[in-house]
C-alpha cells in the first residue's frame, strides 16, 4: 500500500506518510515512505519518533511497493524459488550456500518458514512472471498439506528444532 493511495482521503495529504514497522520482536527498522505531496518537515519528525521508539528509521525516497527490505527480500526468495523449482539444488543446499557465504543464521527457506508459507503464497501467486508462479505452486503444495512453516510446526523444516539450527548442518 502506497501513501499516495490514501493521502487525499486524510484531508491533510501534506501531513500523511507511511510509517511502517517490521517485526518489532526481531527487527528494529521503521520505514518512512512519503508520497510526493508529503511535507519534508514530517519526515524529520518521524525520524526522531522512530529513534525514540528504539527503531532505526530508513527513508524510502520514492514510493515503492515492498518498501526497501521487502523488495530486497523478494529478490532473494525469488532466486531461491527458481533454484528449487528448476531442481538446481536442494532446499538444504540452497540454504547452506546462503548461510555460509553471508554468515547468516538461516537461509531463504528458513526465512520463508519464518514468514509463513501462506503469507509468501499470497504475495507470489499474484505475480505474473513464471518464476513466481512456479514458487507459488510449490508453496501451495505445502499449504494444502497444512505445512505453513513455524506457525504450524512444519514447512520446509520441522519446528521447534529445524535442521538448519543443528550444529552439523553447515559441515
Amino acid at each position: 500500500l502506497l501513501p499516495s493511495q490514501f493521502a487525499e482521503e486524510t484531508g491533510r495529504p501534506q501531513q500523511f506518510c507511511a510509517f511502517h514497522f517490521h517485526d518489532v520482536f526481531y527487527s528494529r527498522v521503521v520505514d518512512i515512505m512519503p508520497h510526493p505531496g508529503t511535507d519534508p518537515a514530517l519526515i524529520e519528525v518521524l525520524e526522531v519518533l522512530g529513534r525514540q521508539l528504539n527503531q532505526v528509521p530508513v527513508i524510502v525516497r520514492k514510493e515503492n511497493p515492498g518498501y526497501l527490505f521487502n523488495t530486497m527480500l523478494m529478490a532473494l526468495l525469488g532466486a531461491a524459488g527458481k533454484l528449487i523449482t528448476r531442481e538446481v539444488g536442494s532446499i538444504e543446499d540452497i540454504d547452506k550456500s546462503w548461510m555460509v557465504n553471508f554468515h547468516m543464521p538461516m537461509g531463504p527457506f528458513g526465512i520463508l518458514d519464518s514468514i509463513g508459507l501462506d503469507t509468501a503464497w499470497h504475495v507470489t501467486h499474484n505475480l505474473e512472471d513464471a518464476g513466481s508462479q512456479a514458487l507459488a505452486a510449490l508453496l501451495k503444495t505445502y499449504i494444502d498439506a497444512g505445512k505453513l512453516g513455524e506457525k504450524t510446526g512444519e514447512g520446509f523444516y520441522k519446528y521447534p528444532a529445524p535442521a538448519f539450527k543443528e550444529p552439523d548442518f553447515l559441515t
